[in-house]
Formats: C-alpha cells, sequence, structure tokens
C-alpha cells in the first residue's frame, strides 16, 4: 500500500500534468510581457529560447514514439523503455516513479480479468521485471499486439 501511486500508469495522470505544465508556461511567457522595468518580451531571446524548448519538449512527448526520455515522465511509454529507462540515471530523479519498471498501463487490467479465474480468491497478478512485465504462458490472454 505505501507504494501504491507508483501503479497509477494512466492516461489521465499524463494529460492533466501536460496540460498543468503547458498552462504554467504559458503563464510564466504572458507575465514577461514587460513593463517599466523590463525589456519588451518581442526583444528578450532568453525568454523566448526557454518558452519555445519547453513547448517543443511537451509536444516530443505527446507526439514521439516511446522513448526513455518519455518513460521518466511516464507519458507515450511501453514496458520494453521503460525497463531500459533505468539507465538514465540523472533525468530518474525527475521522475515520480517506476522507471526501470513495468509501465502499468491499461493492458493490465485486461490481463488480470483473462486471469481472475484461473488465480486463487482474492489474489490478482501484477507484472514484474523477472517475466518481462509479460503475464505468464498458458493463461489464454490477450497478445500485447492486438
Amino acid at each position: 500500500p505505501s507504494l501504491w501511486m507508483l501503479r497509477g500508469d494512466n492516461y489521465d495522470s499524463n494529460i492533466g500534468a501536460i496540460t498543468l505544465i503547458l498552462a504554467l508556461v504559458n503563464t510564466a511567457y504572458v507575465n514577461t510581457y514587460g513593463g517599466t522595468f523590463r525589456r519588451n518580451v518581442l526583444t528578450n531571446i532568453g525568454v523566448n529560447v526557454v518558452y519555445a524548448l519547453f513547448l517543443f519538449t511537451l509536444g516530443w512527448l505527446l507526439l514521439s514514439p516511446p522513448t526513455q526520455f518519455n518513460c521518466v515522465f511516464r507519458v507515450n511509454c511501453d514496458n520494453t523503455q521503460s525497463m531500459e529507462a533505468r539507465d538514465l540515471t540523472p533525468l530518474a530523479l525527475f521522475s515520480a516513479g517506476g522507471v526501470g519498471s513495468c509501465f502499468l498501463g491499461p493492458q493490465v487490467k485486461i490481463w488480470q480479468e483473462e486471469m481472475q479465474p484461473a488465480m486463487p480468491p482474492g489474489k490478482y497478478w501484477l507484472p514484474n521485471t523477472t517475466t518481462h512485465c509479460m503475464p505468464p504462458p498458458g493463461y489464454g490472454t490477450t497478445p500485447l499486439t492486438s
């Protein structure tokens, strides 16, 4: 129960986090429009470069295929890239958790429902890295590619 929040790989938290970051970046940019004590934002190259960098990074997270960098932020992630991301130690410090372990996306719920009749009462299967985050063979689960 103490690590329950690390099992929350879902689409809602990703969308919420990206929306929040985008809102904060835009608010910071709008608040630098200037005044009597600041340069105009159109002539402030540093602010424009940082703003463009943040927007590019958010766009990259949303539109790129699964990469280790995406798995640090748990956006567009899959099991393979999540387990390989354990080598990104400096970037993993910025992650909420789960880097280097299984990506617990919506496929886990489908597999749990398919495996439940064969499991002991009250027990649920959870992916682990020893089985490469896949369900054990012989349970007739839906393939990952379907």
